[in-house]
C-alpha cells in the first residue's frame, strides 16, 4: 500500500482541493476565476463523456475498467491549464498530479485537443527546437540583436569515420564542438 492510499487521497488531488477553495490562488495558477473555471469544467466533463462514447472498438461499456487517474472535469481542466500556464516538465507535473510522468504525457496529449475543441481555437505552445538562424528569424522577426551565452562542451568522437565527420571540432587534443558558431555563420 502506498503512503497516500493509507491517507485516502493522492497528493496531487489534495493540492487541487486546496486551490479550488481560494479565488485569488485560482486566478494566479490557472488564469481563471472560480465561476469561469467551474463553467469550463462542466463543459470538459460533457465533452469528455461524448469522446468516450464515440470511441470505436470498445471492449467495455463507458465507465467500465479502472477508474481514471484524473477523476473529474475540474481535475482534468486544472491539469491542462496548469500545464499551459506554467509549462512545467512532465516530472514536475507528476509530482503535482500524483501520477507518473509517462501518464502525464498521455494525459497532456489527450487533454490538449479536448481544450482546443472546447475553446474553439488552437492553443499555441512554445516551439521546442529552433534548428537554424532562419527558423529563429522567422519566429522572432522583431529581434534586432541576439546575445548568446554558452560554453563549449567536450564531444566524444565516433570511432567510425563516416559518423565523426558530422561534428566539426577544433584542435585534435581538445574535442570541443563548435556547432553553435557554424550555425550562426551559416545564417549570414
Amino acid at each position: 500500500m502506498r503512503f497516500w492510499e493509507s491517507l485516502g487521497k493522492k497528493p496531487g488531488m489534495e493540492i487541487l482541493e486546496r486551490l479550488f477553495r481560494n479565488e485569488r490562488t485560482m486566478r494566479a495558477v490557472f488564469g481563471l476565476g472560480t465561476a469561469k473555471f467551474d463553467e469550463l469544467a462542466q463543459r470538459v466533463d460533457a465533452l469528455w463523456t461524448r469522446r468516450l462514447e464515440r470511441r470505436k472498438n470498445r471492449q467495455r461499456a463507458v465507465g467500465g475498467g479502472q477508474p481514471s487517474k484524473i477523476p473529474t472535469g475540474r481535475h482534468k481542466l486544472a491539469f491542462i491549464l496548469f500545464y499551459l500556464k506554467a509549462y512545467p516538465t512532465l516530472d514536475v507535473m507528476s509530482v503535482f498530479s500524483g501520477i507518473n510522468n509517462g501518464e502525464c504525457c498521455r494525459w497532456v496529449q489527450k487533454l490538449l485537443p479536448l481544450l482546443e475543441e472546447l475553446l474553439g481555437e488552437k492553443q499555441v505552445l512554445p516551439k521546442r527546437r529552433i534548428r537554424s538562424m532562419q527558423d529563429f528569424a522567422a519566429a522572432f522577426p522583431a529581434a534586432a540583436e541576439v546575445i548568446l551565452d554558452g560554453m563549449e562542451r567536450p564531444v566524444q568522437r565516433s570511432k567510425k569515420k563516416r559518423r565523426s565527420g558530422r561534428i566539426t571540432v577544433g584542435k585534435r587534443r581538445g574535442t570541443h564542438a563548435r556547432r553553435l558558431w557554424e550555425w550562426m555563420e551559416g545564417a549570414g
